[in-house]
């Protein structure tokens, strides 16, 4: 589906300026805490279990810098939008999982002020993705910033966070899709002269069945972007070296029985560098 007109992302998960950065498997809340407390701020994670989140951060200065980013954990949605209004934020990062008795949400949150304001941004949740995509076409000036798939009352269900197509957060297009292969993907991305900058395991795959995915992309403008769909952790960091990127999307998920990861990287080197990759 192609949603038209401008549009934007979450800017962590679309900016190449060169920063410092790093991640973290399975961190505990006070690990994600200390992080933040020594100068880096997360912009995306997934919990992978009770008080574990794989979870991506980047240096909190220069480009990068929030005053006033924060994770909120294991908050009800009546009790995540009270907080919100509360403190003034909103989400970049939104994970819903199921505790038996409904739903509570995980976010990353900054201030919607400042550098970071998206007037008008919203979310929804418990949508399906036919649900989503008409929240998006009732609200035509915003655009779809992260996507989560979760499982509700023995259902699955989306979460979706958008942000006006305005200003800082203006792109001129943006492609979503859902129950996708690897190869649907690939078309849509060389189609539209595309790139992932959210991208959701929907099923592992197995038993000769391909893995399935949701997506978010817009187009590359010229940033070098590549997505890994099924890697182990111990090739994540010989595919950074090799391809001197820096994580933007980052999706545990079991394939087969085994433990894979499906990353997407931006460019994160200098202009010398990457014309000579």
């Amino acid at each position: 589906v192609c949603i038209g007109s401008h549009a934007a992302a979450q800017n962590d998960r679309i900016r190449d300026t060169q920063v410092g950065w790093g991640w973290l498997y399975g961190a505990s809340p006070s690990a994600i805490d200390a992080q933040i407390a020594a100068g880096s701020r997360p912009f995306a994670f997934q919990r992978v279990a009770p008080s574990q989140y794989d979870t991506v951060f980047v240096v909190n200065s220069g480009a990068y810098a929030v005053t006033g980013a924060d994770v909120l954990l294991n908050l009800s949605a009546s009790a995540l939008t009270s907080s919100l209004a509360l403190t003034g934020k909103r989400v970049l990062d939104l994970e819903p999982y199921d505790i038996g008795s409904g739903p509570v949400f995980n976010a990353i949150v900054v201030p919607n002020s400042g550098a970071t304001a998206a007037s008008g941004w919203s979310w929804v949740h418990g949508q399906t993705f036919s649900q989503v995509l008409a929240w998006l076409s009732a609200n035509p000036t915003l655009r779809m910033i992260d996507l989560d798939y979760y499982e509700t009352g023995g259902v699955f269900r989306y979460s979706a966070v958008a942000v006006p197509n305005t200003g800082n957060n203006l792109q001129a297009a943006s492609w979503y899709g859902t129950n996708a292969t690897e190869d649907d993907i690939e078309a849509v991305l060389q189609a539209n002269d595309g790139r992932l900058i959210d991208v959701e395991v929907i099923n592992g795959g197995g038993s000769g069945q391909p893995a399935r995915y949701a997506y978010i992309i817009i187009p590359q403008n010229g940033v070098r972007s590549d997505w890994f769909p099924a890697v182990s952790d111990a090739e994540i960091p010989d595919l950074i070296n090799q391809y001197g990127g820096r994580i933007v999307c980052f999706e545990r998920y079991t394939s087969f029985g085994s433990t894979r990861y499906s990353v997407v990287l931006t460019n994160n080197s200098p202009p010398q560098t990457a014309r000579i990759r």
